[in-house]
């Protein structure tokens, strides 16, 4: 039904396209209803991997700042 946009059942076009998982769909993919008749598949997406990659990239720049605020402001400047 993803590809064809017909229900293998009953042959019906109105197919609806809901998301699983949390997080925009990244740890389960989308699955395809027919309105008519029920019948269901589910797909799982390749993009999700992407998309954790990036938020892993953005966590570790996240600790990054942080670590170096919490140096720069843990620094003790003696006074003259």
């Amino acid at each position: 039904m993803k590809k064809s946009g017909v229900c293998p059942k009953c042959q019906g076009t109105d197919i609806k396209i809901n998301s699983l998982g949390s997080l925009n769909n990244m740890t389960a993919g989308n699955f395809y209803r027919c309105k008519s008749c029920g019948f269901t598949e589910i797909w799982s997406d390749k993009t999700p991997q992407r998309d954790i990659k990036i938020l892993l990239w953005v966590a570790a720049a996240l600790v990054l700042i942080t670590v170096a605020y919490l140096g720069f402001t843990l620094i003790e400047i003696p006074s003259v």
